[in-house]
């Protein structure tokens, strides 16, 4: 990519675009280990730094173009969400356009409305994330309290 040549990428061929890459070293290292060996190495995104560099990868892969990159860093994102994150991963989700991490957490929202957690998020939510809840909590049977 940034060498020249007949085997390079696209970037670094002559009249190639100018790559910035402004990414945690962790973050950037998922990337071109996905690049190159078609693998995702998880473990920068587990332990304390991982919620982060999961949401700096989807963003990442988003402006490179990297789909299925993408999709994983949004499903990625989805299963690590507590209910506290939710009205600012919804954000996030609103931001990139990642429809699978908005389905997941509206989805994870409506099952959980009659949790505590949850009613300092619905504050916090779009109208149009509002709307999807409602059509999504409507069409769910309610949990029954023990």
């Amino acid at each position: 990519m940034f060498q020249g040549g007949d085997y390079c990428f696209r970037e670094g061929q002559e009249g190639g675009a100018d790559v910035n890459l402004v990414a945690p070293v962790a973050v950037a290292r998922v990337l071109f280990g996905y690049l190159y060996h078609g693998r995702v190495d998880e473990s920068p995104l587990e332990g304390p730094d991982g919620t982060s560099n999961a949401v700096e990868l989807l963003a990442l892969a988003d402006e490179l173009g990297v789909p299925r990159l993408f999709e994983f860093a949004q499903t990625w994102v989805a299963n690590q969400q507590d209910l506290d994150d939710c009205a600012d991963t919804l954000q996030l989700a609103a931001l990139h356009g990642a429809k699978v991490l908005e389905t997941a957490t509206l989805a994870l929202l409506a099952a959980n409305l009659d949790v505590p957690e949850v009613e300092p998020q619905l504050e916090r939510l779009s109208q149009e994330h509002r709307e999807a809840l409602r059509e999504l909590a409507g069409s769910r049977p309610r949990r029954q309290q023990p």
